[in-house]
């Protein structure tokens, strides 16, 4: 399948935010095309850009002020007490809680920030064609670059579903990664093994005394729940619900 998008209004600066004039109206604008491959299926792309969600409200009970800031902490105990967040406000909360607007941003000022995520986005996106092929790095935002690992995308696709637009998925999988990076890392993975294991042993001695038994208490069958996030261990409905909650 190939995938071209027409990247001519990239250069313009348009003074207005949202309106069909502003940079964000012309990235939302941008003609993507997709061509079949070899089995002939054709598969609708994302949109570059949602415009729309950097207005959008939560509408979760005391998350969300009169200005449009969010209260991290009610959100995140919201998810975990409800088991995950309706599916149809889904986009909207990834949004800020894996990062990608800041939970202190107001309405007014989100519309600004996505247009200057928009733009850099775009801008590191015509070097990434420029150098491949070849390695495929990710170069997060103030970090070291990360070769790419076996899992990532798994995860980045659950951010391509739920938010629906390239810069967006790229922002929130971005501060994702500098947060949990270390977990496609060998000596992360092992540190988070360990817990896990203190964890059994706390919660559930019975069990963890009959794996030690087994020769199994380092749990290393563990590593594919820990680093996709129960992806492949269960519905995919509730493998969202899971991943939002245990971020």
């Amino acid at each position: 399948m190939i995938v071209s998008c027409d990247k001519s209004h990239v250069e313009g600066k348009g003074k207005n935010h949202l309106d069909s004039n502003g940079l964000v109206g012309k990235f939302n604008r941008m003609k993507c095309t997709v061509s079949p491959g070899k089995n002939g299926i054709c598969r609708s792309v994302a949109p570059v850009i949602l415009p729309e969600s950097a207005c959008a409200r939560i509408s979760l009970p005391g998350v969300m002020d009169a200005e449009g800031r969010v209260d991290e902490s009610r959100l995140r105990m919201h998810i975990f007490k409800n088991g995950g967040v309706d599916p149809k406000e889904r986009g909207l909360v990834w949004r800020f809680l894996f990062g990608m607007y800041p939970c202190s941003s107001t309405a007014l000022e989100r519309p600004l920030l996505l247009e200057q995520m928009a733009v850099r986005y775009q801008v590191m996106k015509r070097k990434w064609q420029q150098l491949l092929p070849g390695a495929v790095c990710l170069r997060l935002n103030g970090t070291d670059e990360v070769s790419y690992a076996q899992g990532m995308n798994d995860l980045c696709s659950r951010f391509l579903e739920v938010l629906d637009s390239e810069v967006d998925t790229y922002w929130s999988f971005s501060c994702y990664m500098e947060k949990f990076s270390k977990d496609f890392q060998a000596d992360g993975l092992y540190r988070k093994m360990e817990l896990e294991a203190a964890l059994l042993k706390e919660l559930d001695p019975q069990l963890h005394s009959h794996l030690v038994t087994e020769n199994m208490e380092k749990i290393t069958f563990c590593h594919r729940w820990l680093l996709l996030g129960f992806q492949r261990e269960f519905e995919h409905s509730d493998a969202l619900r899971l991943f939002e909650i245990l971020s």
